[in-house]
């Protein structure tokens, strides 16, 4: 027992003082290789160096109690007590009311802290076919189709109806969706620690790590489904403990992993452990109830769904990976060999799951000792693939270069965050003087998050971390850095400013010689009142594309002589929907127009 207290308080404090230290130690370093640890490095040095003062006094604090409960000599190890049956705590059926008020709190702190900068993912496409359907234009492209339809429907369907009845725009109405979700989520979570272990002390510690993690970020206005995802898969491993401990067959957890698929396609990780349940259920003997098969029809409906809508991206993803085994990713695309890869893979997993990476060793360190972390069979058959995934789909498709979406990420994030919240719950359970250790470990991951948090919620620091990130060693892909300037030119456009939004997208172009983004530039140039600009802009698409570069500018010229009163920008936007409605096409043969204004 001593020597398993001395490896796991060991442990413990090493995890809590790498995700203090860590951003701190490497502020100074403006790498690619730490831009997930060096998130302070953007704060202001008053609020960074708060952060560092609060959690090393929290670090004294938690050494003070730790080594004033030390046993003397021959005393016996203090243990945590389950709680007695009937008593009334928070995680109890009457506390209802505070549960609620807690999840309500943490939605407002995700609106409050919501992102400004959406350059990663397609979050600023989604909100550009969401400001047309709300402005009269229903038309939504094919790859928001492709979307899982809880995703579509909550995060596409439901912002568009909120800005309809009015009060909010659509961006207001589409962060608010996900911040709502977060408030969801902090429920499930409470559900989740209340399953996990029987100690109040205990369940306090297993709610508040796996709020205190960085995918919190997720929820903080980003319009895409890895928040639901993420909710999904908390409540499946609730329900999975809970139908554990109380021998029952597997009906809940069957129906969270129909959810998961509605909301997105890595919800099919799910799909053998819930099986694998399935066929342990049926072994027992015990007969399925009507409730279970419908929700297990449920699922093979939902998956049957999800296949059908996924065709069109697996076939895209096909071609993307054919066109990388063939080699036609660009000088510098990365391999899972490569820095670049490593590099990205940690940031993001230290990010979703700060105390993921580090508390691993708290793990070990109870494997070494020799206790067993019993989470179930499903749970590691469910874990495997979504950290295996983490670790190898970025690199199957180099020429998009290092910046994959996060649901590369968020399901092994999750995951390790219940590692190290039920190895914590163990830990407890067996000897309370843990507690404080624990507690200075959840206030170094909450300080990250909070961090991380603040980071997005800033317009300043976020544009310096796309700076960083685009211009950092290693360097990444011509291509990845001509999309962060690219996203950054849309949030700029989104923000109406066409000066900046035209810089932003020249940038993209001094980097990544792609015609539209001059198209682009021209629009923007043009709205910001700099016509000659414009025009050099669109001419030099049309030098550099012969094909649809020319037809747009034709296009554009067309209209604008059918309507003077109408401008050059719009005229153009008009043309670029109408090419890419026409598909592909031969060269034109013709030149750009004389009379081009």
């Amino acid at each position: 027992m001593r020597r398993r207290f001395l490896l796991e308080s060991g442990s413990i404090l090493a995890a809590g003082l790498a995700v203090l230290a860590l951003p701190w130690v490497l502020r100074s370093n403006e790498s690619n290789w730490v831009w997930g640890l060096n998130i302070t490095h953007y704060l202001p040095p008053g609020q960074a160096n708060l952060r560092l003062g609060l959690g090393l006094l929290t670090l004294a604090v938690a050494m003070a109690l730790f080594l004033r409960r030390l046993p003397r000599s021959g005393n016996p190890v203090p243990q945590s007590a389950p709680v007695p049956p009937g008593r009334s705590d928070f995680f109890s059926a009457g506390a209802i009311p505070w549960r609620l008020l807690l999840g309500a709190a943490i939605g407002v702190v995700f609106w409050l802290y919501r992102e400004q900068i959406h350059f990663l993912g397609d979050t600023t496409l989604r909100l550009r076919s969401m400001y047309g359907a709300v402005n009269g234009n229903p038309d939504v492209p094919a790859w928001v189709l492709h979307a899982a339809p809880l995703d579509y429907l909550l995060l596409v369907q439901l912002p568009v109806r909120l800005a309809r009845l009015g009060g909010l725009d659509i961006f207001q109405a589409a962060q608010m969706v996900p911040c709502m979700i977060g408030a969801v989520f902090a429920l499930v979570a409470i559900r989740a620690a209340r399953e996990c272990t029987g100690s109040t002390m205990a369940r306090w510690v297993v709610l508040a790590l796996v709020l205190s993690q960085g995918y919190v970020e997720i929820f903080a206005g980003y319009c895409k489904g890895y928040g639901l995802l993420l909710t999904c898969l908390l409540a499946w491993c609730a329900a999975c403990w809970r139908e554990d401990r109380l021998s029952r067959r597997p009906f809940e957890s069957t129906l969270m992993v129909a959810l998961a698929l509605l909301t997105h396609r890595t919800g099919l990780f799910l799909v053998p452990a819930q099986v694998w349940r399935i066929s342990r259920s049926q072994r027992a003997g015990r007969r399925p109830q009507m409730a279970e098969i419908a929700a297990m029809a449920l699922a093979v409906a939902c998956l049957a769904a999800l296949v059908y809508s996924w065709k069109g991206v697996a076939g895209q993803d096909l071609a993307l990976l054919v066109h990388s085994l063939n080699g036609g990713g660009e000088p510098g695309a990365y391999s899972i060999f490569s820095s670049v890869h490593v590099a990205n893979v940690l940031n993001d997993l230290f990010l979703l799951a700060p105390l993921g990476m580090a508390g691993l060793v708290v793990v070990m360190a109870n494997r070494w000792s020799g206790t067993r972390l019993s989470l179930g069979a499903s749970w590691w058959l469910a874990a495997a693939p979504f950290l295996l995934m983490a670790c190898l789909v970025p690199s199957l498709y180099p020429v998009q270069g290092a910046m994959r979406d996060w649901d590369n990420f968020a399901g092994a994030g999750i995951f390790l965050a219940l590692l190290v919240a039920r190895s914590a719950a163990r830990g407890i359970e067996a000897d309370s003087r843990l507690v404080p250790l624990w507690g200075f470990a959840i206030l170094a991951s909450l300080l990250h998050s909070s961090a991380w948090l603040q980071l997005n919620a800033s317009e300043g620091a976020a544009l310096q971390r796309v700076d960083a990130i685009s211009r950092g060693v290693p360097a990444l892909p011509l291509s990845a850095r001509g999309m962060l300037f690219e996203y950054l030119g849309e949030y700029r456009e989104l923000k109406d400013q066409p000066a900046l939004a035209a810089e932003a997208y020249l940038e993209a172009a001094a980097l990544v010689p792609n015609p539209r983004f001059f198209i682009l530039a021209g629009n923007e140039l043009w709205d910001a009142g700099r016509r000659p600009e414009a025009r050099e802009a669109f001419r030099t698409a049309a030098r550099r594309d012969e094909t649809t570069g020319t037809k747009m500018l034709i296009l554009a010229s067309q209209k604008l002589a059918a309507d003077p009163s109408d401008s050059l920008s719009q005229c153009i936007r008009s043309a670029v929907l109408e090419v890419r409605a026409a598909g592909p096409s031969g060269k034109s043969g013709k030149s750009i127009p004389a009379g081009l204004p």
